[in-house]
């Protein structure tokens, strides 16, 4: 049953991600010079998502029960914090949104490169993370001492 309420948390999550990756391709189209911070933030954006996804399958096989890496990430918190910051995220970009007097749609890029690298870095080590666990549960649950 546990399985079900990670699975349920990671679904949350990639949609979150997916959010994000929607209002980066509205940035990166609209506002000429956040393109470049935009697309960095997409790509890690991306390869995090891929990243949860792999962890979804897994916990999606039914091996979960073994996996006792995937269940201290729900566990420590560490799936929550983000599931956080990519929220923080998607409430920031949505706030560089408003519209003129005319109500066409005005888009101000709500980041300096600064925090564009200091999210690229935090997004990084969750990915990281997520691997390095997911490496090590599939390395026990295949090693078979004979």
């Amino acid at each position: 049953m546990a399985g079900i309420g990670e699975a349920a948390s990671i679904i949350q999550i990639i949609g979150t991600a997916e959010q994000v990756l929607t209002l980066c391709i509205k940035y990166y189209t609209s506002v000429k010079n956040a393109r470049k911070d935009a697309q960095r933030l997409q790509n890690e954006v991306i390869a995090l998502r891929d990243t949860l996804e792999s962890l979804q399958e897994i916990v999606d096989g039914g091996a979960n029960t073994s996996l006792l890496g995937v269940q201290k990430l729900r566990l420590n918190g560490f799936l929550t914090f983000c599931h956080c910051e990519l929220q923080v995220l998607s409430e920031k970009l949505e706030k560089g949104q408003s519209f003129d007097k005319f109500g066409k749609r005005l888009l101000k890029w709500p980041f300096t490169s600064k925090e564009i690298e200091s999210l690229v870095q935090l997004f990084e080590r969750y990915k990281s993370s997520i691997n390095l666990t997911l490496g090590v549960d599939q390395r026990c649950v295949h090693y078979d001492p004979v």
